[in-house]
């Protein structure tokens, strides 16, 4: 379902044991956003930073803001500003749902306790999974128990493709648990999150090198052109992150076919005979 201020006020956790809907809430991932929170106050909306009171308070422009919905069918936030976030949060990857029966300054809490997570050896990170993308491969990564810790809090959670779509997550058990229980990701679990998160930091040095000419993709087709790109420069041996971007922006500015043909072919040859990288080929040019 297309992501748009009708379709939110439509999302619905599953009827269960006949007890009082909660309350819907939208997990907003403020460095998507610009102007956010000042936009958000300007129109009355409530929000909370999930960074209040902790180490990162001070960084409330890349915070995950919370922001109250609809109360059973009594909307809590203005049409005009819900209209205004779904227009710029379809294609930024920065758009949670979900539906709670926790109070807001409750739900703020247990949300900003999953922010941190610990990787093997027992280091430390920032678990940025308001931003909708991590979300999304965290779904397919973490087991079943894990999952379901995360999930939890809510009755029911949605987030937003890269395409623009909202999709509603599946989850096993929709009552709220009493306590949380700190995420715990084993070698294999980071290995993967690292390797499914590939295309995404690809697109971030695209976005650095030639943002033009990645803007005039359509939005909701992006990430599958960059996919492939990705994919056909690892066909030729291309791994390193800038090499990948180095590949893609090449593509993107003299065609699909660049490689296969002309220049483009002749590039891939030398790099082969002369076992050196893409960069080193391209400024030799």
């Amino acid at each position: 379902m297309d992501l748009n201020d009708q379709s939110v006020l439509a999302l619905r956790a599953p009827e269960t044991d006949g007890s009082s809907e909660g309350t819907l809430y939208g997990l907003i991932d403020h460095a998507a956003i610009p102007m956010l929170t000042r936009t958000l106050t300007r129109m009355g909306v409530s929000w909370q930073s999930l960074f209040e009171g902790s180490r990162n308070a001070g960084a409330l422009e890349v915070a995950p803001i919370l922001v109250p919905i609809r109360y059973r069918d009594n909307q809590l936030i203005p049409h005009s500003a819900l209209k205004w976030v779904c227009q710029r949060g379809q294609f930024t990857s920065s758009l949670l749902f979900l539906e709670s029966r926790l109070s807001a300054p409750e739900l703020a809490r247990r949300l900003a306790f999953r922010i941190d997570v610990t990787l093997p050896d027992d280091f430390e990170v920032v678990f940025r999974y308001f931003d909708s993308r991590v979300f999304e491969t965290a779904m397919g990564i973490l087991d079943g128990l894990q999952r379901n810790n995360f999930l939890s809090i809510a009755t029911a959670w949605w987030y937003v493709t890269r395409s623009g779509e909202l999709v509603k997550v599946s989850q096993d058990s929709v009552e709220p648990t009493q306590t949380d229980q700190p995420l715990l990701l084993n070698v294999a679990q980071e290995s993967k999150f690292l390797e499914m998160s590939e295309v995404d930091n690809v697109i971030g040095l695209i976005r650095e090198y030639l943002n033009h000419q990645y803007e005039a993709i359509l939005p909701k087709d992006r990430h599958n052109v960059i996919s492939r790109h990705v994919h056909a420069a690892h066909q030729h041996g291309i791994q390193a992150p800038h090499e990948l971007a180095l590949y893609c922006c090449l593509v993107l500015e003299n065609g699909d076919d660049y490689f296969e043909c002309g220049r483009g072919k002749a590039v891939l040859m030398e790099m082969r005979e002369k076992s050196i990288n893409l960069t080193e080929v391209v400024q030799n040019c």
